[in-house]
């Protein structure tokens, strides 16, 4: 098996967004022939809001004469020229990347031990920490595009870190349950999250989970779906981004008895949330001989237009346009065999906010193009 890191660039791109350019104009290729050393493997994959820079952690570096202990190194890669770059040789591990891709929230270890949180520069791999002491079980991190803004997940807690001065705040300190999958609005006001408490000021929601929205400002709390339709209120739904105003939101609704799934099997199925006329539709999901594919919502572009949606039972990633209500296979056959790909983590930070450059990691067994069967960087450009 080859572990692979893909970038997908689709051709043109929304009004304003930067321009990136690969290095090859179609299909699959190598974009940085195998940067890491042997035993490695690509890990805690993002890509930066303009698309223009990948960040990983190669986990599986052992430090010399420490065989129990390893070495978390931190690559950047540039993703329209290939250049790739170590950002630092300390023990950390990136969980969300700044817009402009020159900042990454990071956990810092000494030995094993979780020391904090902390923002790292990736040109310099200098870092300023953030929130000091052991940090277990963060189930998430957001930069607001406009670089203001900075929301942390732990277990029952939301911090809300204002990058400029550093100053931590926590809309929702007494929840009484966990938080996921945070995703800001452009300007850093709105909040979309998935939740699991139920003493929150809108009141106790779905069983199980729900998709919310935070007001920042005001610290309001409003569910992310029609909940006087049992589709959503009776079920849990989940977070999976927001659009740069905070108006669109895609979700994942956990369902049974959807066709095409397990018997007695739960699945995510994606749906889109319009907030001003608080109305949910339907992401049409592509069919196989006549039967829907499962798959989740991982991402929704910043003019709420293109959904990243990634397969459940199956390996495929699918870019789904709201306006023609059709979603395109943009990991096809490669080499007669399926990429294998999927999605490193849920969160925006796999497509770039135009939704022209998409980032997932791959396993493929038969890609013609991998000269030495280690992880590799590669680029796959329509």
């Amino acid at each position: 098996m080859t572990a692979v890191l893909v970038a997908v660039r689709r051709s043109g791109g929304s009004a304003g967004a930067p321009e990136v350019k690969l290095p090859r104009s179609h299909g699959v290729h190598l974009l940085v022939p195998n940067p890491l050393e042997p035993m490695s493997y690509i890990d805690n994959l993002r890509l930066s809001g303009d698309g223009t820079t990948a960040v990983f952690v190669d986990p599986f570096d052992l430090v010399p004469g420490l065989p129990n202990d390893r070495l978390r190194r931190i690559y950047a890669v540039d993703v329209a020229t290939g250049e790739p770059s170590l950002v630092t040789e300390a023990k950390s591990v990136p969980l969300a990347i700044s817009y402009d891709g020159r900042s990454i929230l990071v956990e810092l270890y000494e030995k094993r031990e979780n020391v904090g949180l902390a923002v790292m520069d990736t040109k310099s791999g200098e870092s300023s920490p953030l929130l000091p002491g052991e940090i277990r079980d963060v189930a998430g991190a957001d930069f607001s595009a406009d670089g203001s803004t900075l929301a942390i997940v732990i277990e029952h807690d939301i911090y809300v870190v204002d990058v400029a001065t550093g100053n931590v705040r926590q809309p929702l300190p007494d929840a009484d349950g966990s938080f996921a999958d945070p995703h800001l609005s452009s300007d850093g006001r709105l909040l979309a999250v998935t939740s699991a408490a139920d003493n929150l000021p809108v009141g106790a929601g779905a069983p199980g989970h729900d998709a919310i929205v935070v007001d920042l400002s005001t610290n309001e709390v409003t569910f992310a779906y029609d909940t006087s339709d049992p589709t959503f209120a009776d079920h849990s739904t989940s977070a999976a981004g927001m659009s740069a105003d905070g108006s669109i939101l895609a979700i994942n609704v956990q369902l049974s008895n959807v066709i095409g799934a397990p018997a007695s099997t739960s699945v995510g199925v994606p749906f889109l949330y319009d907030r001003a006329a608080a109305t949910t539709s339907a992401v049409e999901l592509p069919t196989d001989d006549g039967m829907p594919i499962l798959a989740n919502a991982l991402a929704i572009s910043a003019d709420g237009q293109r959904v990243l949606i990634g397969g459940q039972l199956s390996s495929t990633t699918f870019m789904y346009d709201v306006a023609a209500g059709t979603a395109t296979d943009i990991f096809p056959t490669v080499d007669g065999a399926p990429p294998h790909s999927f999605a490193a983590a849920f969160s925006n930070e796999l497509m770039s906010a135009d939704g022209d450059v998409v980032v997932v990691t791959s396993i493929s067994d038969r890609l013609s193009i991998d000269p030495n069967q280690l992880p590799d960087v590669v680029v796959w450009s329509d």
